[in-house]
């Protein structure tokens, strides 16, 4: 089975997927909004801004700099090897 299919497999089956991905996450200093516990917002200086919120099996990663968008992807796909 492909990587990517064992990966939608781990997160529709376990919770464990998202305690990895949760730690990724912090360790990227990113945090979780207090009104949603599946969306994670990291602050730049000024008002600069990464947001990813997690659906279903999807992860848009919103945020002006695309750049940073682009740097985040990177380290995601890294990490989920």
């Amino acid at each position: 089975m492909p990587a990517k299919k064992e990966l939608l497999s781990a997160k529709t089956s376990s919770p464990t997927w998202y305690e990895k991905f949760e730690s990724f996450m912090v360790d990227q200093k990113f945090h979780k909004t207090q009104a949603n516990h599946f969306v994670f917002v990291k602050k730049f200086d000024g008002e600069d801004f990464l947001t990813l919120p997690l659906y279903v099996d999807d992860m848009p990663i919103v945020g002006q700099d695309l750049k940073k968008n682009a740097s985040l992807k990177r380290a995601l796909s890294k990490s989920l090897q």
